[in-house]
């Protein structure tokens, strides 16, 4: 069986917010007239079926999400505001319009309150209810694509022929004669040359023996005298140096001053 996450999202939110307003009677309230759906948009929504189609994507929301709050759905929803020349920040959604679809969708009981967590979750009514849109509508997508075939015409492009013409180059004929060389025949007579035999005698030499007479040679034997060198004795005369005598002068008495007289 098909389920949401098998097919696309923008066909499927539309079969989902046309059957709740035609099928299942939910009325938008009257305040969505005028209301935005966030201080990030300028304007409301100018499709008149607006509530249908954000109450179907917030369904889908919960459908694959598993659990949300209105909180995380108002940062989903939201977008970046418009400051002019300041830069652009973001802003969340209107929680108001979120509330209010999610109690609608709790009054048919597709969601529910989760006691554990605190967010919303899809109760099986909703699970089944989305499970068999999202398989009417694989049904109905294969059934317009194996419909829907598209003849492309065939387009006889013909065939362009060019024709060459043909131009014939006479083929140059080069005759070259040819010279006969006569072939030299020449004849060298064969000389045969007799083989010498040379046949050299083989002459015996007698080895001769030299003998070398033994010459004894006697030891001369050389004896040198001894020769006796006499002592020379040399006697030096002694010379008798006289002593010199030294007289030293003897001290003259030193004369005594006269006095000198009055």
């Amino acid at each position: 069986m098909t389920n949401v996450k098998d097919v696309k999202a923008h066909p499927f939110i539309l079969e989902v917010a046309k059957d709740l307003k035609d099928n299942l009677g939910v009325k938008m309230p009257e305040f969505a007239v005028f209301v935005k759906t966030g201080s990030h948009v300028e304007r409301s929504p100018d499709n008149p079926d607006w509530w249908f189609i954000r109450m179907a994507s917030i369904l889908r929301k919960v459908y694959i999400s598993g659990n949300v709050d209105v909180n995380s759905l108002r940062s989903y929803y939201g977008g970046k505001k418009n400051r002019g020349v300041r830069p652009s920040r973001f802003r969340r959604a209107g929680g108001k319009i979120i509330r209010v679809c999610l109690q609608d969708l709790g009054k048919l009981g597709f969601v529910k309150i989760d006691e554990e967590k605190s967010g919303r979750v899809i109760t099986p009514k909703g699970q089944g209810y989305l499970d068999k849109i999202a398989t009417s509508l694989d049904i109905s997508t294969k059934k317009e694509i194996s419909k829907a075939k598209v003849e492309i015409p065939k387009v006889e492009v013909p065939k362009a022929k060019i024709e060459i013409p043909k131009v014939e180059v006479p083929k140059a004929k080069v005759e070259i004669p040819k010279v006969e060389v006569p072939k030299a025949k020449v004849e060298i007579p064969k000389v045969e040359v007799p083989k010498a035999k040379v046949e050299t005698p083989k002459v015996e030499v007698p080895k001769a023996k030299v003998e070398t007479p033994k010459v004894e040679v006697p030891k001369a034997k050389v004896e040198t005298p001894k020769a006796e060198v006499p002592k020379v004795k040399i006697e030096t005369p002694k010379v008798e140096v006289p002593k010199a005598k030294v007289e030293t002068p003897k001290e003259t008495p030193k004369e005594e001053p006269k006095e000198k007289k009055e």
